[in-house]
């Protein structure tokens, strides 16, 4: 039953007005009819995913993208999703959208560094009033992706730096990238294969889901993040 306009209907211009989760009715979900989400088995799947995705447009608009990263449970199970980012980042910096379900919990914030200039660090996380602060403001793990096809995550509980992957979409001007870049045509195509690369699962979530316990599900998160660390 339709009873009203999509409230992105504008923003979304090149979508029909009847279009349900972007055309993606199996393996995607949608915020109050806002955008589509999909589910993933772990958190840096997530991560990954919006990498592979948001450095492309970081990367040829040159400005930030900011998403945050929220578990969800579904059948007894955790899962975790990101969210659509804002639209109103620069080259310098991105607000997070924090928008998530009823029931979920954020449990991670992600942000990509634009394109490469010579003039700033934008492969490695910034410190004093930066990133590491804002983490630290808002208890959460953080995670980026540079230029040069990096994805990083400051691991909160331990104050350590820790590289998740560095084979991703990258700026060929970078002197650190691997020349990993895609144009924006390609997009839709890469998206749908990490779907099924990276665990992406088919699901839909009621809003009135049992709620996620956020500070055990930070806690599992850390165990998980520094597994990575120690391999």
């Amino acid at each position: 039953m339709w009873i009203g306009a999509d409230p992105l209907a504008e923003k979304y211009n090149t979508w029909s007005p009847y279009t349900f989760s972007g055309d993606r009715v199996i393996d995607a979900r949608e915020l109050e009819g806002l955008e589509p989400d999909v589910l993933f088995k772990s958190r840096n799947n997530a991560a990954i995913n919006f990498a592979k995705i948001y450095n492309v447009k970081s990367i040829e608009n040159n400005k930030e993208y900011a998403s945050g990263i929220y578990a969800i449970k579904k059948d007894n199970k955790i899962y975790y999703a990101y969210n659509k980012p804002n639209e109103d980042g620069s080259e310098t910096g991105a607000n997070v959208n924090k928008k998530i379900p009823n029931g979920a919990a954020l449990v991670a914030v992600i942000h990509t560094h634009s394109a490469y200039a010579i003039y700033k660090d934008g492969d490695n996380f910034s410190d004093e009033e930066g990133d590491k602060d804002y983490s630290k403001k808002i208890i959460r793990d953080m995670y980026v992706v540079t230029p040069s096809g990096k994805l990083l995550v400051f691991d909160l509980s331990s104050g350590s730096t820790i590289v998740v992957s560095s084979d991703l979409p990258s700026d060929p001007t970078d002197p650190q990238s691997k020349k990993n870049i895609y144009n924006s045509k390609e997009i839709n195509d890469l998206y749908n294969k990490n779907i099924k690369k990276y665990n992406g699962i088919k699901a839909t979530i009621n809003d009135n889901e049992q709620n996620v316990n956020i500070e055990e599900q930070i806690k599992e998160d850390s165990k998980n993040i520094l597994k990575i660390k120690k391999n």
